[in-house]
């Protein structure tokens, strides 16, 4: 799943325990031994535990999209797939979505997904810049996504994936489907 640098074993190991455990209860003891790397060259990588389970996240669902050859731009398949990793994956999805930290991962996809909004409109529009409006669209649709998905996760992913992937993408709001599918 992972090249061979130390930055992907780290993100190997993380997600091999957060299969396992909830990302709070995760030592740094933990993930240095069983990913052989040292302390040292974990703090030359990623600042915390959370940081490193961001990039293990965001590394993972890019790859999950490029195997599939889903590009940016096709964002109702993007969805839909995103939705397949995450019922691929429950357990770590579980034991990330428990957390409380600032830095959990909630917030760690709350980042990516307005990240990829915003670009993504930014492209579409040609623009350089978003209005107020539009990023406000973006955080008030991106917030309420992901605490129907924190919902979906806490009672154990029922349902079809594609389904509750079409069922966000139906709650986007106009404004922002019609330049997302422009």
């Amino acid at each position: 799943m992972y090249r061979d640098s130390a930055k992907d074993v780290l993100a190997g190991t993380m997600f091999n325990l957060m299969k396992k455990q909830n990302v709070d209860s995760i030592k740094m003891s933990d993930i240095l031994r069983e990913s052989g790397v040292s302390r040292a060259t974990f703090y030359r990588n990623f600042h915390d535990k959370y940081d490193l389970m961001g990039y293990c996240y965001s590394s993972n669902i890019e790859r999950y999209f490029s195997e599939y050859g889903v590009s940016p731009d096709d964002y109702r398949r993007r969805m839909e797939r995103r939705f397949q990793f995450y019922a691929e994956n429950q357990s770590f999805m579980q034991n990330g979505l428990q957390s409380r930290d600032y830095n959990s991962l909630s917030r760690v996809i709350y980042r990516c997904l307005t990240v990829f909004y915003r670009n993504l409109l930014k492209k579409k529009k040609g623009a350089d810049h978003l209005t107020r409006r539009e990023e406000q669209v973006i955080d008030f649709f991106t917030s309420g996504s992901i605490r129907l998905l924190e919902r979906w996760v806490e009672q154990g992913m029922p349902g079809d994936p594609v389904a509750e992937a079409h069922l966000h993408y139906d709650l986007i709001p106009e404004e922002l489907k019609r330049v997302l599918n422009s």
